[in-house]
């Protein structure tokens, strides 16, 4: 996978839906990261160290219990902090959202760098009802950071249809690999960079408790 999202090539550039990942990648929901360079994919693939071994982060069951207004772009957008920090290469997004006519449903997930997932566009053709326990999964999140404040927005923008309108709960599993923690205090580089104590002081107050026990263990 990670050999095939760096060597792919942007296809069909006139498609409106291209845009830069978090990691400078070209990424589209309709295309993915493009076409599949097999020369260039083997090429790398001959001196290819593998990376570590995969990691899963899941998050807590967010509850909403709002209504999805109908038509109605705004919708409802709830949000979560993720606390640990690895690299992504896929998440997966497991909701639950009560809706009698499914096609009208938008479901988008952002991340904290801003990067956008279109998870599901609304669709005259889907003729099903609800979204339960139901796991969408998004690659347009491969190398960014779990670390921060995720949204997940769902509205209805078609009107008409089902008066059982109901936003309920979600949550989040990631997948990847290990960020490094350069200090060896408990909490990864990136974390330790985005919460400012430093990826080379693991004491950044000067408390005699290491950062990760601080954070992670709620202690000071």
């Amino acid at each position: 996978q990670h050999i095939l999202v760096q060597t792919s090539k942007k296809v069909d550039s006139a498609h409106s839906g291209w845009f830069k990942t978090e990691i400078n990648r070209d990424y589209n929901n309709a295309y993915g990261y493009g076409l599949i360079d097999a020369t260039a994919a083997v090429n790398l693939a001959k001196n290819w160290n593998n990376v570590d071994s995969e990691v899963k982060t899941v998050t807590d069951k967010v509850e909403v219990d709002q209504l999805i207004l109908d038509d109605n772009n705004e919708g409802v957008t709830s949000s979560y902090y993720v606390h640990n920090s690895m690299n992504i290469e896929s998440v997966e997004i497991l909701v639950n959202i009560t809706h009698g006519t499914r096609g009208d449903v938008n479901v988008f997930l952002t991340s904290p760098n801003g990067i956008v997932s279109e998870l599901v566009r609304d669709n005259n053709q889907d003729l099903g009802d609800h979204y339960y326990n139901w796991i969408f999964t998004s690659m347009a999140h491969w190398g960014e950071n779990s670390f921060g404040e995720w949204s997940l927005k769902v509205n209805d923008t078609v009107s008409g249809g089902a008066s059982d309108r109901i936003f309920n709960n979600w949550s989040l599993s990631f997948y990847g690999t290990s960020e490094p923690d350069s200090d060896g205090d408990g909490l990864p580089d990136y974390a330790d960079s985005k919460l400012g104590t430093g990826i080379n002081n693991p004491d950044f107050d000067a408390d005699g408790l290491l950062d990760g026990e601080e954070y992670y263990g709620w202690l000071d």
